[in-house]
């Protein structure tokens, strides 16, 4: 997990601090969800060590005990909800975290950093599910999404990905033809709640 942040601008310190989340329990999402907060946005991380590292220590005092382990719900979840991925994201840290957040959960995603890249990508290999960053350079995911839905024969799931959380965007998002909508930055919970949402809604078509 760590070699997937090499040549990013976090420290090796934070780095091994992200780390760490790989062997924590449920009660460390409401962490994870609080490192996407401070790195999704923005160019520079601006997180503080020691405030991270208390986070991580003391969440699990903060949480009653029997709560379900992330472990064991990230050994599972691929394989009950298998599918294939796409991500169209430009900026090279939410690029990390979402692949982050995927691997953690057992999936192996590939990254487009444009629209024209994620129509190049999918002639050329099929996905289940694509997550589409609104605001991409060169083609923007609204137009990938209308030409997506213009030129294939099999329909992928797009949930789109926007810092923009007002009403209209996200119909906006709709009426381009995008499935489905989650808010930048990522919060760990709502991921794999569209996750499992999109997956059993593939598996009921087949």
């Amino acid at each position: 997990m760590t070699g997937m942040l090499a040549g990013t601008q976090l420290t090796n310190e934070q780095s091994q601090y992200l780390e760490s989340i790989s062997s924590c329990s449920n009660s460390l999402i409401s962490s994870i969800n609080e490192i996407l907060l401070n790195f999704a946005v923005g160019d520079s991380p601006g997180l503080k060590e020691m405030e991270l590292r208390d986070k991580l220590v003391n969440a699990d005092k903060s949480y009653p005990a029997g709560t379900q382990n992330i472990q064991n719900l990230t050994d599972e979840f691929s394989k009950q909800y298998p599918l294939r991925i796409l991500v169209g994201e430009d900026n090279q840290m939410n690029q990390q975290l979402v692949l982050m957040i995927l691997k953690r959960l057992g999936y192996e995603a590939d990254i487009s950093v444009n629209g024209k890249e994620v129509l190049e990508v999918i002639s050329e290999k099929t996905y289940d599910l694509i997550f589409m960053d609104v605001q991409m350079p060169e083609m923007d995911g609204l137009e990938a999404t209308r030409m997506i839905r213009l030129c294939l024969s099999v329909q992928p799931v797009i949930v789109a990905m926007t810092a923009n959380a007002m009403l209209g965007d996200r119909e906006e998002c709709l009426r381009a033809g995008m499935d489905d909508y989650i808010s930048k930055p990522l919060n760990f919970e709502e991921l794999v709640r569209v996750l499992e949402k999109w997956a059993m809604h593939i598996k009921e078509k087949v």
